[in-house]
């Protein structure tokens, strides 16, 4: 049998055909993309979490405690081991080797509080950033059971409230609190 297509219909076909490759090619380069960027997240809040490790590490070294310097030493030792777990989890996160290094070095030379501070302010972002994108990749796939479906209820009540317009809390580190 001999079969023939008009115009209209071949283009009817191929178009169908192209969108659905093309939806298909986006939607699985989106969900590369996120994952990439989830990683990223990850290796950027480890390496973070290891720099404020190794500036607690260094701190805690420096500080005279009340004359008892064995307490010192231990609690010294303490936090150089939290720090280089930290930086074993911040390479085992994709973190290169020299970014890990630097980070802990430049953790170790930070003394003042306002650096703690600002150490500390970074890593509970970083670490809030890869939770809220691994919530959004698990979401995206569709799953949502156990702990994954309380974290996307608040997070839809959070989304919900700040859509409403409700007015923020903010805890400063002066012990205030602002509403915005």
């Amino acid at each position: 049998m001999f079969w023939q297509l008009n115009v209209g219909q071949m283009k009817a076909l191929l178009r169908g055909y192209f969108l659905d490759n093309v939806s298909i090619t986006g939607s699985r380069r989106r969900r590369r993309r996120d994952e990439v960027r989830l990683h990223s997240a990850q290796a950027h809040a480890a390496v973070s979490v290891a720099q404020l490790a190794a500036a607690i590490a260094g701190v805690v070294s420096a500080c005279d405690l009340r004359g008892d310097k064995k307490l010192g030493a231990v609690l010294a030792s303490a936090a150089a081991l939290v720090a280089t777990v930290c930086a074993e989890a911040a390479e085992s996160a994709g973190a290169n080797r020299p970014r890990v290094t630097s980070a802990v070095k430049t953790g170790l030379e930070s003394r003042s509080p306002a650096e703690l501070l600002t150490l500390t302010a970074t890593a509970a972002t970083c670490l809030r950033g890869a939770a809220a994108l691994k919530l959004r990749a698990a979401d995206v796939r569709g799953i949502s059971t156990g702990a994954n479906a309380n974290a996307n209820a608040m997070a839809m009540s959070i989304s919900a409230s700040i859509q409403k317009g409700i007015a923020l809390r903010v805890c400063l580190p002066c012990g205030k609190s602002m509403q915005y």
